[in-house]
């Protein structure tokens, strides 16, 4: 079993559409009255939430996505999984001994989501994880396969913290659209860090 890492077995198969913060909102944070720069404050407000949610291992906007594993973990460790808040889980998929892919019944594993901590999955009582291949031509990597819905459903529902920190981040990006300038360097602001790091969520191991 190996735990997956952020980039590398977990994907968005269905990103989100709004943002935390609609342009209307970014505005009037910005201070901006005219009606320029909408289409430009409305991308740096989806790529500020991007990088929002990968830097304190979170979703914001509510997403489907998809993490693989190599298998399932050992009997009596809960199977977790990264960008919370869970939603609801879609499916549990996972090749079999014999080389072919099936269903995990949901009437078989319970899950655990408990405050903004990664969601864990474990076999009932009566149950043990399914068996996975093992035979000299199974398949590697990617056995498990489980694809979730995360986030929260209305932009109303997402702590204040993460707005603000939103608004924030959109503001340090749009006075300064470049990595830097002649005149001076201009790194993260100090109060958007510390929302990002009282907000950060422990990476999935």
């Amino acid at each position: 079993y190996q735990s997956p890492d952020s980039y590398e077995r977990f994907r968005v198969s269905t990103p989100s559409t709004t943002s935390p913060s609609s342009t209307t909102d970014l505005k009037s944070w910005l201070r901006i009255d005219t009606s320029d720069d909408d289409v430009q404050i409305a991308y740096i407000g989806m790529s500020c939430q991007n990088l929002l949610e990968d830097l304190t291992n979170t979703t914001l906007m509510q997403q489907t996505m998809k993490v693989y594993f190599d298998g399932f973990p050992p009997e009596g460790t809960a199977l977790e999984l990264p960008r919370p808040p869970l939603i609801s889980i879609t499916a549990i998929k996972y090749v079999d001994e014999n080389g072919t892919q099936q269903t995990w019944s949901n009437a078989l594993y319970e899950i655990s989501t408990l405050g903004r901590l990664p969601a864990q999955i474990m076999p009932i009582e009566s149950q043990d994880y399914p068996s996975t291949g093992d035979t000299p031509t199974a398949t590697v990597f990617n056995k498990v396969e489980v694809e979730y819905v995360a986030g929260y459903a209305t932009a109303a529902e997402i702590p204040q913290g993460f707005v603000v920190g939103h608004r924030m981040f959109v503001g340090h990006f749009y006075n300064n659209r470049e990595a830097t300038t002649i005149d001076n360097v201009k790194d993260l602001p100090l109060g958007l860090q510390m929302i990002v790091a009282s907000n950060l969520i422990p990476e999935v191991n």
